[in-house]
């Protein structure tokens, strides 16, 4: 796989999709690309409207479902957990 910078294109795929295939540091940088494009393209949708609520949301998830275990991400690659992180960062709960 390779990531937008590499491409020049978008990632294929909703958000929700992309962040279910992290599996690895490729996967997840293509999931990192498309959130940032996500926040361009509708930033003003997200709860979290400053690095200070992004970071709350992002760890109240982090709390709450110790860091996925609830979730059923007990097996699931570091990548894949750091992407739910930063993904639920957008609005949680």
């Amino acid at each position: 796989m390779t990531t937008e910078a590499q491409t020049g294109s978008a990632p294929v795929g909703t958000l929700y999709e992309l962040l279910q295939n992290v599996t690895d540091a490729t996967s997840f940088l293509i999931f990192a690309h498309a959130l940032q494009q996500d926040h361009a393209q509708r930033g003003e949708h997200w709860s979290a409207q400053n690095i200070a609520d992004y970071l709350a949301a992002a760890l109240d998830w982090a709390d709450s479902t110790h860091l996925g275990k609830t979730q059923g991400l007990n097996d699931a690659p570091p990548w894949k957990r750091f992407a739910m992180f930063l993904y639920y960062g957008r609005s949680y709960p």
